[in-house]
């Protein structure tokens, strides 16, 4: 982890706007039992692990959105990482706060 140029980023549930100013070069991390290197920034978060980005995703490989799975192309493989059922309705009750 090293220091970087401040980042602000702006949540939309709770308004919260931290400061990131910190990243991690070539962090390795797994997901599902599938592992991914790539650079992040450290953000201090509340309801999860880390975030995502779409942009990320889509540029890393080819990528379909539903509301219970990401679909992953990998190579002409299909992976499919699966949405828990307990997340989903923890996301349905903050939007309805």
């Amino acid at each position: 982890m090293e220091e970087a140029e401040p980042l602000l980023l702006t949540f939309v549930l709770g308004c919260y706007q931290p400061v990131s100013k910190f990243e991690c070069r070539g962090f390795k991390w797994t997901i599902q039992g599938h592992e991914f290197v790539t650079d992040v920034r450290i953000v201090e978060l509340r309801e999860c692990d880390m975030v995502i980005g779409r942009n990320w995703l889509s540029s890393y490989c080819t990528l379909q959105l539903t509301w219970n799975n990401v679909i992953v192309f990998e190579e002409e493989e299909e992976v499919v990482l699966q949405i828990e059922e307990d997340q989903l309705s923890c996301a349905k009750d903050k939007q309805e706060e």
